[in-house]
């Protein structure tokens, strides 16, 4: 690893180094071509941004998903012009009755409700699926906070071994002290019943802490200074439209390099400078998507914020995606890897 006092004098070809504007427009294309709302495109782009500058500058994590309540009291995200339920509805219409999309559907309609409703504090304990092997042994809690007409969703990822039973899923529910028909939970069931936890609010770090789950603000800290920079969402909406006007990459880069030194500012105000940053040949960030259909769901989204860089220790390839088994580059097995080493190799 290199810390960012060795990073290259030229900034925008080690951005290079590392991040692909040509993914970027490959992902602006197939978003067109399945009818994705032109004025989302954007938004999806912008995560990719602010997941690759904040993870860059900082080592920190993108854990929140920021959401407005706007006059009709319904919950918006960014400048999408419907309200977040037309995402969720669009994708259960696609999976059909009696799935997991239309219990993140119902589940969904409920706490914007509870929100009408004085809710200033919603918890939704979405578990992997038990019938998706690709989902992995983790699950998500999602604390949503409300603060006037800002709705922060923090994101907090556990670990379950038991997809069948849920049984971690439910020791979580009784630390928010609930116990409706506990033993008869489902996946969906959960979903379908976010919990309404505004009368426990002084309580709910101590709940967290006695869960197993640990809030990690600093994602949502970093992401709001960055945002509220006027030259930052400048710099946004500039490489977007670089996408598709046909600019060079390096304008695109350009532009990327500048919102890399906005975070950069912004993280030494919250003491997370100094840590170190992956870089290694070979690398190309090949651009990502939590939206590969047309559907939303708030699982995949927050595990394609939760990604991991996986650092292959033979060769140095470095990849924001699961690789399974086998390098990539190389093709060294773990198995391979640890009979030559000695040592343990992680996912």
């Amino acid at each position: 690893m290199k810390t960012r006092e060795h990073l290259p004098a030229n900034l925008n070809e080690q951005i290079q180094n590392f991040y692909d504007p040509a993914a970027d427009q490959r992902i602006v294309k197939r978003l067109w071509e399945q009818g994705v709302p032109a004025e989302l495109i954007p938004v999806y782009i912008q995560e990719n941004n602010l997941k690759f500058v904040m993870e860059f500058a900082a080592g920190v994590k993108k854990t929140s998903i920021e959401y407005q309540i706007r006059e009709d009291r319904r919950i918006y995200s960014g400048p999408f012009k419907q309200p977040v339920e037309h995402l969720f509805y669009q994708t259960a219409q696609l999976a059909g009755l009696d799935s997991r999309e239309e219990a993140e559907l119902t589940g969904w309609r409920k706490l914007e409700q509870q929100f009408k409703q004085s809710a200033t504090d919603v918890i939704q304990v979405s578990p992997p699926s038990q019938t998706n092997p690709q989902h992995g042994e983790y699950g998500f809690v999602f604390w949503f906070q409300r603060q006037g007409d800002r709705l922060t969703n923090h994101i907090l990822r556990y670990s379950e071994s038991d997809r069948i039973n849920l049984l971690n899923s439910r020791r979580i529910l009784e630390s928010f002290n609930y116990t409706s028909d506990i033993e008869n939970i489902t996946d969906q069931t959960l979903l379908e019943n976010p919990i309404n936890i505004s009368h426990l609010k002084e309580q709910i770090p101590e709940m967290l802490k006695q869960a197993g789950l640990t809030l990690n603000e600093e994602g949502t800290q970093l992401e709001a200074a960055i945002l509220k920079d006027p030259e930052a969402q400048i710099l946004l909406n500039k490489y977007y439209r670089s996408l598709s006007d046909n600019e060079s990459v390096d304008q695109s880069i350009a532009y990327l390099s500048r919102l890399f030194q906005i975070a950069q500012r912004k993280a030494t105000v919250y003491g997370q400078y100094d840590r170190p940053v992956v870089t290694g040949a070979g690398y190309r960030l090949k651009g990502s998507c939590p939206i590969t259909k047309r559907s939303y769901s708030n699982y995949e989204y927050a595990n394609y914020l939760w990604e991991s860089v996986f650092e292959c220790p033979n060769c140095g390839y470095i990849s924001f995606r699961p690789v399974g088994n086998q390098c990539p580059s190389c093709k060294m097995t773990k198995e391979k890897w640890k009979e030559q080493s000695e040592s343990e190799i992680c996912d």
